[in-house]
């Protein structure tokens, strides 16, 4: 049985998920005693395939320093299964000196550092990292969000498109040996968008009862109202996320 997700003394952004379950996934803000070490180590064997391609992306051999200056210019959100940190993002507002000019625009935000542990990846969480990043996005008043990744990545080009992202621009960062890939998708600002993060279509899959009741925002007014949210998903997958509120 799922319990309810009620507290009074959390935000909305502050925790999106329920992890007293073993198996279960907690998304939440990443917080001061989280280590820093753990999450390196985890971003390292989340992009140990790009090594394996050749691709000298930074996540691959980054220390544990990077990662603190990383996290520390953006918002960063981790996925938690037990104590256990297996997913992570962060999203930033618009970078004056970036080399991408979508990077630069007043109106976007941005998703960089994006990593799911292996023995966990295609079950969801990166999927649910991203729709998290884009409601912090579309909260902040952003009118698109924008990512990147290295052009010979062809599975991660394959990943974002069928996630909704454009290509809007192709680049050399001057960091970077390797050319990169830009992506952009527009975000909806009306109450039909403000649909619980955690399910990639936007559609609520799958029952549990008792519901957890997920709060949608009005952009407009700012007014929040509750409604019940009976949301299992994947379903039928043993890894189970739930959504707290949105």
């Amino acid at each position: 049985m799922v319990r309810r997700l009620q507290r009074a003394n959390e935000s909305p952004s502050d925790c999106l998920g329920h992890a007293s379950r073993q198996g279960e996934i907690r998304l939440r803000r990443l917080k001061a005693g989280d280590s820093l070490e753990h999450l390196t180590g985890m971003l390292h064997r989340a992009y140990s395939r790009l090594g394996e391609m050749g691709i000298p992306c930074s996540c691959v051999t980054q220390t544990t320093e990077t990662t603190r200056q990383r996290v520390a210019s953006g918002d960063c959100f981790v996925a938690v299964s037990g104590e256990h940190i297996v997913g992570t993002v962060t999203v930033y507002a618009p970078e004056a000196a970036s080399d991408s000019r979508h990077y630069r625009d007043a109106r976007v935000a941005s998703v960089r550092q994006l990593g799911v542990d292996p023995h966990i990846q295609g079950k969801g969480v990166g999927t649910a990292l991203l729709h998290l990043a884009e409601h912090w996005a579309r909260r902040r008043g952003y009118a698109r969000l924008a990512l990147d990744t290295p052009e010979p990545a062809g599975h991660l080009v394959d990943y974002y498109r069928c996630l909704g992202f454009r290509v809007v621009e192709t680049l050399k960062f001057s960091c970077r040996p390797y050319r990169s890939v830009v992506f952009e998708k527009p975000l909806r600002h009306h109450a039909a968008a403000y649909r619980c993060p955690l399910s990639p279509s936007g559609k609520l899959r799958g029952y549990a009862t008792p519901p957890i009741q997920c709060r949608y925002i009005r952009p407009r007014t700012g007014s929040v109202r509750a409604s019940p949210c009976h949301h299992l998903w994947p379903p039928g997958n043993p890894l189970k996320l739930y959504c707290h509120r949105c």
